[in-house]
């Protein structure tokens, strides 16, 4: 189930501030990979409730 912004403290934006290294770095791939196929990512996907996308 996803997490809305409420539920990840806003981490499941795409360039949120309150993310690790190596998950803004994934998503950076995810993003360039996503653009080079002419495709854009919903700009909330990235968490998912059981994810660890927030920075500890």
């Amino acid at each position: 189930m996803n997490a809305g912004p409420e539920e990840s403290e806003g981490a499941c934006y795409t360039h949120a501030d309150n993310i690790g290294s190596e998950a803004r770095a994934n998503r950076r791939v995810l993003d360039d990979a996503l653009t080079a196929a002419g495709l854009v990512n919903y700009p909330t996907e990235w968490c998912s409730q059981s994810s660890s996308c927030v920075q500890a």
